[in-house]
């Protein structure tokens, strides 16, 4: 090795360590006007898809008095990927990139592993919520937490009143229960108000998040993840998992657009289930809590509240999906010692403190989630937040299409749950060991 390249690695060794150290809290981070950190310097690039407005004034506030800077550029969901891989190609790419769990696989080769020697395991699971265990595998550390967004349960309080039920359902067998009166149909049997969207892939809002939601709340966990090989594979049918749980899981979504059932509340001929529920004529939906102020926006007569999403019965673990995004720091970045300092204060309480509630979110810190907010829809989304869980997603095209067919299998009758469920398993297994 040459002097040069003892030199560089020396440099690297030292900005990395730092950055761990002011991730953890070991270290405070210094005074704004003294400069900023030694050894940081020059200007980091990171692209999301989060709104840019949401960072105006804290990166202002991030980037004073320092010898280094943040540049975010905000990114369209519907062309991330084709503009990321063609700047990385071309070796224009940014420094960070924040990425959401089906980016994760797909950029593993692209990013820079954080070394479990260099951060310990420990204390990363110490410092974030538990849905952040998506980011370790086996090389280290694929990316630091940085957004949470849980899903949680919306419902119309005007309805709930006017039929009688006085508080929202804690668990899916009381879901279940206020179903028929929730559902109001016409002289023909047409279902002129639903109690909730669920069942289908082709109406129902966040379909594939709601069925994830189930599966992980049963111990479904749709991918595996093998740290030891470093391998992952498909998880809906498994040994460890009796397929039959699948299989239940996959039946109770569907029951909602069985007409033959009393749980039938949805079907195919109605809205968007979003737009239902905006409209009045929906009783509960499913979202995230990103959504609370949209959802005011679009129908500010519409008087609702926000709860917990159900649970199973008796169930000793809680669970629901969360939308994290972290921050990668990207291989092929040309200052990547700087990239790790700012990577790691932007994960850190000071920056996360100010810049999430710009959001209207809970954090990901477990620091941060330990104060709690007197807003009582926040306070919900605090609750949800320590509970997300999620799954790494090789491709969200790919698995919303195996999801999606899976759910279509048994409701049109062409097969019956457990060989749908087998199918699907099958069809992710082959996808994931394809390399595509």
């Amino acid at each position: 090795m040459s002097n040069f390249q003892i030199a560089l690695s020396v440099i690297f060794g030292f900005a990395f360590l730092l950055a761990v150290a002011i991730f953890s809290g070991f270290i405070k981070i210094p005074d704004r006007n003294a400069g900023g950190i030694e050894g940081a310097t020059g200007q980091v690039v990171m692209w999301g898809t989060i709104d840019d407005g949401a960072f105006r004034d804290t990166i202002e506030d991030f980037n004073r008095n320092k010898d280094y800077s943040l540049r975010y550029i905000e990114k369209k969901s519907s062309t991330f990927d084709a503009e990321l891989i063609e700047a990385l190609a071309s070796g224009k790419g940014p420094d960070l990139v924040l990425v959401s769990q089906d980016m994760l696989w797909k950029y593993k080769n692209k990013a820079y592993v954080i070394p479990y020697e260099g951060y310990s395991e420990r204390v990363f699971l110490d410092t974030f919520i538990p849905e952040s265990e998506i980011y370790l595998v086996k090389e280290g550390i694929l990316a630091l937490p940085f957004t949470v967004d849980p899903l949680v349960l919306y419902y119309n309080k005007n309805t709930f009143t006017s039929t009688g039920i006085v508080s929202y359902p804690k668990t899916w067998t009381e879901l279940v229960n206020i179903v028929p009166l929730l559902v109001e149909k016409d002289a023909s049997g047409n279902i002129i108000r639903g109690a909730i969207g669920m069942g289908s892939f082709t109406n129902v809002t966040h379909a594939k998040e709601i069925l994830a939601t189930l599966f992980l709340q049963s111990g479904v966990d749709i991918t595996s993840y093998d740290r030891t090989t470093g391998e992952l594979d498909a998880a809906i049918k498994s040994t460890s998992n009796n397929s039959s749980v699948a299989e239940q899981v996959t039946e109770f979504f569907t029951n909602f657009t069985d007409p033959v059932l009393s749980t039938y509340t949805w079907n195919t001929a109605l809205p968007e289930s979003r737009d239902a529920f905006i409209a009045g004529d929906l009783a509960m939906y499913i979202g995230y809590a990103s959504e609370v102020e949209s959802i005011r926006a679009k129908n500010p007569n519409l008087d609702f509240d926000v709860a917990p999403i159900p649970q199973l019965d008796n169930t000793k673990t809680k669970v629901t999906f969360g939308d994290m995004k972290g921050i990668m720091i990207m291989n092929a970045s040309k200052n990547r010692n700087t990239a790790y300092v700012v990577s790691a204060l932007l994960s850190g309480n000071e920056f996360l403190s100010s810049f999430t509630p710009n959001l209207n979110l809970p954090p990901v810190r477990r620091d941060l989630l330990a104060s709690r907010p007197t807003d009582p829809i926040l306070s919900i989304f605090y609750t949800e937040a320590l509970i997300s869980r999620g799954w790494i997603d090789p491709s969200s095209i790919k698995t919303t299409d195996i999801l999606s067919r899976l759910v279509k299998n048994i409701t049109s009758g062409i097969y019956e749950p457990y060989q749908a469920v087998s199918l699907a398993n099958e069809e992710l297994s082959l996808f994931i060991n394809s390399g595509i």
